[in-house]
């Protein structure tokens, strides 16, 4: 996590709260030093020096995630270094839709916009593997999107009884440029499909760990 501001420090906290290791990076001492009481790793590095991302550890890292404030230049330099560094995965803030523009255009993996995603569902949607996006109806109840196993392609929502066996609603089927909404018992799933569903998050581990 490079950038520990008020989303960079959430997300830190998110994803270390979910078992995650993390290494979280800023200029300002103070916010390092405030992650390292919460027992987080975290170091004082200036992001726009390969050299002192590399000292971090940043290279050996399957996930960047840089959510440097206001300065666009640091955030584009950052997110540059990354990209020659090799990581497999880079995910950038961006405060503006040209900074958003300027970013998809050297290749960036995923650009989020803060007013839009809270730290807490950004963490929880790179910690599953399945889970792609969700939004919280109530406590405990959310509206999630979400990839279709593998294990389950080939058979139908009737044989898979995800609503008796982890209380998951299925809304809808999108299949390419096929949406099935309010899908019945003999729709057969297929690899590559995502689902949207009804249901706690927390059904979602159980699914994934089955």
């Amino acid at each position: 996590m490079i950038g520990l501001g008020r989303f960079g420090a959430s997300v830190a906290r998110n994803l270390a709260a979910l078992g995650q290791d993390v290494i979280g990076i800023d200029v300002d001492e103070d916010r390092v030093r405030e992650l390292v009481r919460e027992d987080i790793y975290a170091v004082q590095a200036d992001a726009m020096s390969k050299d002192a991302l590399k000292e971090a550890g940043v290279h050996n890292a399957e996930t960047v995630i840089i959510a440097i404030g206001e300065n666009i230049e640091a955030s584009i330099l950052a997110t540059m270094i990354c990209k020659d560094l090799g990581i497999p995965q880079i995910i950038t803030k961006a405060d503006n839709s040209v900074h958003a523009d300027v970013l998809r255009h050297i290749g960036i993996d995923r650009v989020v916009f803060p007013e839009e995603e809270s730290g807490a569902r950004l963490a929880r949607s790179l910690v599953s593997g399945m889970l792609l996006d969700y939004i919280d109806m109530a406590p405990g109840v959310s509206i999630m999107e979400l990839h279709v196993p593998e294990k389950f392609a080939g058979k139908s929502l009737a044989e898979l009884q995800l609503r008796k066996k982890f209380g998951i609603s299925i809304l809808v089927i999108k299949r390419g440029d096929e949406v099935i909404v309010s899908p019945y018992g003999d729709n057969v799933l297929e690899a590559g499909d995502v689902l949207i569903v009804l249901g706690a998050r927390e059904s979602i581990e159980r699914l994934e760990a089955r």
